[in-house]
C-alpha cells in the first residue's frame, strides 16, 4: 500500500523472475550489474561467471524482459538497460549497493512464511513452501524448462552443468516419455 512497500514488492518479483527464469545461482545475481543484460542480434542474453569461473550466456525470454521493464520503469530507469551499466540489478534502497546473497534469502524466506499461512489446512504444502529458497528457484527453473519441452542440451547449458548427470537430477519429462512408450509394449498370451 504504501510506496516503500510497492518498491518492495516490484524488488522482490524481479528477483524471483530472475532466478526463475535464467536458472542462477544466487551469488550470480549478486555479483551481477545491469550491464549483464546485453542485445546481441535483437536478442537480450545475460551474462554471467559462475561457480568455478565458469563463463555462461542464457537467453532472456519475453516475459522476463517485461518484468524487467517493468521494474527498471518503477526504479524510474530506462525500459532497457545499457551495456555501459554498472549498477547493481538489486540496490539497498537507501545505499543503493548491491542486495548481498544473504538479504535476498532473508527476502525469500519471508515470501516462503507469508505463502505459507495461505495453506495452513494443507500441512504437507506448507512445510514444502517453507523450503523455498533461491536454490530451490534454480532447481525448479531446470524442472520446469524440461516440462515446457526445452532441450536437454539447452537445459544443461542454461544452467552451466558440467555434466549430464547433474542436469538429469532435475528433468523428468524423457524418464515420463519413456515410460509412456513401455505402455505400447504388449505381450499377447492364448
Amino acid at each position: 500500500e504504501t510506496p516503500h512497500q510497492k518498491d518492495d514488492k516490484s524488488r522482490l518479483r524481479l528477483l524471483v523472475h530472475l532466478l526463475f527464469f535464467l536458472g542462477i545461482r544466487i551469488s550470480e545475481l549478486e555479483n551481477s550489474t545491469w550491464q549483464s543484460f546485453r542485445e546481441l542480434q535483437e536478442k537480450w542474453w545475460f551474462f554471467v561467471i559462475g561457480k568455478g569461473g565458469k563463463f555462461g550466456k542464457i537467453p532472456v525470454n519475453t516475459a522476463l524482459l517485461e518484468t524487467i521493464n517493468s521494474y527498471r520503469e518503477h526504479i524510474k530507469l530506462s525500459p532497457l538497460s545499457t551495456s555501459e551499466e554498472q549498477t547493481p540489478i538489486l540496490c539497498n534502497w537507501h545505499t543503493g549497493k548491491a542486495l548481498t546473497a544473504r538479504y535476498m534469502n532473508k527476502l525469500l524466506k519471508a515470501l516462503a512464511l507469508k505463502t505459507a499461512e495461505k495453506f495452513k489446512d494443507k500441512p504437507k504444502k506448507t512445510e514444502k513452501i517453507k523450503s523455498f529458497s533461491a536454490h530451490w528457484l534454480r532447481h525448479l527453473s531446470a524442472t520446469m524448462q524440461d516440462q515446457a519441452g526445452i532441450s536437454f542440451k539447452h537445459i544443461k547449458e542454461n544452467h552451466r552443468h558440467s555434466r549430464d548427470d547433474t542436469t538429469r537430477i532435475y528433468v523428468h519429462a524423457f524418464d515420463e516419455a519413456r515410460h509412456e512408450d513401455m505402455e505400447k509394449l504388449k505381450l499377447r498370451m492364448r
